[in-house]
C-alpha cells in the first residue's frame, strides 16, 4: 500500500557495527533512550504500592480469584472476603457490592475482564509463591486474599505500564526523534496520572489499558503501509484486548480505520483498476481486523451474558452515557476536574497533534482521532468528573497520543542543529522537570489528604505546592521507601 499524501523521508537504518568490534563499540548501536527509561523504569519498582484499592480494583481482581478457586462468577464470596480483612475501609464497598445484586439478581460486577487476563500469570505466580511459603510452614494463606498474590498482580500491572513506556517511546521515536521522544516520554511517565495508577494504583485498569492501546498502536504505525493478512489480524485481536480492558478504548479501532480512508480517499477522484484493486483488499483486511476483534472480545461477551442476562453491558453502565456529550468542553476545562488543568502539559501535547496533522495529515488525523473519541465518550458520561479519583485517569489510555504530540512540538521547536550536531535547547529540560514536580506536588497533597479530593480548589491546590508540600517531602519519600503500601490508603489492607 501506498499513500497518496507525501510522508516525511524514514530515517536511514542504522549500519550495523563491524565484525570484531569491542562491546563499548556495539552498545552504541542500542536505542539509548530506551534504555535509559528502561532502567529508570525497574529502579522505580520498589516503590510500587501493593495493595487493594477500593471498590473498582476488587472488581477487576476478582475475576481471577473466583475462576480459579470456585470456578465460576458469583462475586459475592470473594467480595466478602475482602470487606473481612478491611471493614472500616470497605463499609461503602458492602454496601454497592455484597448488599446489592444486579437487575437479573447476580453479584454485581461493572468491571470488563480484560485486566484480569492480563494479570493472570502473575496471579499464578503469586499463588505458587503462596503454597510454597505454606509449605515452609509460614502463616500465609493460599486463599486469594494474601500478599503472595496481591503482590504479585501489582507488580504485572506495574510491569505492564513499563513495557507500555517503550512502546510509547518507540512510537514517537519513529514519528519524530528520539532525543524529542525520551523528553515526552519521561512527562507521560512521570509528569501525568499515568505515574500514580502505575505505582500507587496499580491494581486499577489504567497501567493495563496504557499497554494495550500501546501495543495497538504499535503494530498499526508499523503495518501501515504494507499490512499482510495475519498483521490484519494481529490487529484485531489487540483491538478486541484494548476493549476488554476497557470498554470505552474500543474507539481506537478507528484509528485504522480513518487511516486507511485518508489512504484511499484521494483515489476517488481518479480510480482505475490498481485503486479498485487496493479498496478490495483494505475492505477485506478490515473485515479480518474486525472479525478478530469480535473474536478477541467473545470472553467479555461471555461474562456480560453470564452476568446481565444478555450480550451487553450492565444499565447501570449504559444509563450513564448521554449521547450528545454536554460536558465535552468541561471534561478539558472545568478548573476542578479537566484534563488541562490537572496536567496542564497535555495542552502542549494536544498542540504537537496540530503540528503533526500540517506536517503528515494521514497520520496525525488518524492518531488525533484515538483523543478525540475519548474525548467525547468522557464528555457523554454522567461520571465525567471521576470524582475522588486522582486526575483525568480515564485519558492515560491516550498516552501513546499525548507522547507523539508532545515529542513533535520538543522536536519542532525544542532542537537547534549546529553543523551535524543537534541538540535539545534549554527550556526542554525545565519545562518537563516542572511538569514532573507539578505532577508530584499533586500526588502528595492528594496522598496526604492535603486537597479536596473531589476537585481542584486553586487557591488551596497552588498554596499548598509550594507550602505544605515542601514541608513533609522528605517525610513522604521516606515512607514511599519503607513502606509504599502505607503512602497511599483507599480499600483492603
Amino acid at each position: 500500500m501506498h499513500d497518496a499524501t507525501v510522508e516525511a523521508p524514514a530515517r536511514p537504518a542504522m549500519p550495523p557495527p563491524p565484525e570484531g568490534a569491542p562491546l563499548r563499540a556495539r552498545f552504541r548501536f542500542l536505542d539509548r533512550g530506551g534504555a535509559v527509561l528502561a532502567i529508570l523504569f525497574l529502579c522505580s519498582l520498589p516503590f510500587v504500592a501493593h495493595r487493594m484499592t477500593a471498590s473498582d480494583a476488587i472488581e477487576y481482581y476478582v475475576y481471577d480469584r473466583s475462576l480459579y478457586f470456585d470456578h465460576n462468577l458469583d462475586f459475592i464470596n470473594d467480595y466478602q472476603g475482602f470487606y473481612d480483612r478491611n471493614p472500616t475501609g470497605l463499609t461503602q464497598f458492602k454496601e454497592g457490592f455484597i448488599d446489592k445484586r444486579n437487575p437479573v439478581g447476580h453479584a454485581i460486577n461493572n468491571g470488563p475482564i480484560g485486566s484480569a487476563i492480563l494479570w493472570a500469570p502473575f496471579f499464578l505466580t503469586g499463588d505458587g509463591m503462596a503454597r510454597l511459603l505454606h509449605a515452609a510452614g509460614a502463616t500465609t494463606a493460599a486463599d486469594g486474599y494474601s500478599q503472595p498474590y496481591i503482590r504479585a498482580v501489582s507488580l504485572g500491572s506495574a510491569l505492564y505500564a513499563g513495557i507500555a513506556l517503550l512502546l510509547t517511546f518507540a512510537l514517537a521515536d519513529a514519528i519524530t526523534d528520539r532525543r524529542a521522544a525520551l523528553w515526552a516520554s519521561l512527562v507521560i511517565w512521570l509528569g501525568t496520572p499515568a505515574l500514580f495508577y502505575s505505582h500507587l494504583a496499580p491494581t486499577y485498569a489504567h497501567a493495563t489499558s496504557w499497554f494495550a492501546a500501546a501495543l495497538f498502536l504499535t503494530i498499526w504505525f508499523r503495518s501501515r503501509e504494507r499490512r499482510s493478512w495475519l498483521m490484519w489480524a494481529v490487529l484485531g485481536a489487540l483491538g478486541g484486548l484494548v476493549a476488554m480492558v476497557r470498554e470505552q478504548d474500543a474507539v481506537f479501532l478507528l484509528v485504522p480505520v480513518v487511516d486507511e480512508l485518508l489512504r484511499l480517499g484521494p483515489g476517488v477522484r481518479h480510480p482505475d483498476q490498481h485503486w479498485a484493486r487496493d479498496v478490495c483488499r483494505t475492505l477485506a483486511g478490515g473485515l479480518v481486523m474486525g472479525c478478530c476483534a469480535l473474536l478477541a472480545f467473545t470472553p467479555q461477551l461471555l461474562v456480560y451474558h453470564t452476568l446481565n442476562g444478555a450480550f451487553r453491558p450492565s444499565s447501570e453502565v449504559s444509563d450513564k452515557l448521554q449521547w450528545n456529550a454536554p460536558n465535552a468542553l468541561r471534561v478539558l476545562f472545568d478548573p476542578g476536574h479537566g484534563l488541562f488543568f490537572w496536567t496542564p502539559m497535555l495542552l502542549l501535547a494536544v498542540v504537537g497533534l496540530g503540528l503533526l496533522i500540517r506536517r503528515e495529515p494521514r497520520l496525525g488525523i488518524a492518531l488525533a482521532t484515538g483523543f478525540l473519541m475519548t474525548w467525547y465518550l468522557n464528555g457523554a458520561f454522567q461520571t465525567w468528573t471521576t470524582a475522588g479519583a486522582f486526575g483525568a485517569r480515564r485519558f492515560i489510555v491516550c498516552s501513546p497520543i499525548f507522547a507523539v504530540g508532545l515529542s513533535e512540538l520538543f522536536r519542532r521547536f525544542g532542537e537547534r542543529t549546529q553543523g551535524d550536531r543537534t541538540t535539545v535547547r534549554f527550556w526542554v529540560p525545565i519545562i518537563v522537570v516542572i511538569a514532573i514536580l507539578w505532577n508530584g506536588g499533586l500526588i502528595l497533597q492528594f496522598v496526604e489528604l492535603d486537597m479536596n479530593r473531589q476537585h481542584l480548589d486553586w487557591p488551596l491546590v497552588l498554596t499548598n505546592q509550594f507550602t505544605v508540600v515542601p514541608q513533609h517531602l522528605l517525610g513522604d519519600l521516606w515512607r514511599m521507601v519503607r513502606d509504599p503500601g502505607s503512602f497511599y490508603h483507599g480499600g483492603a489492607k
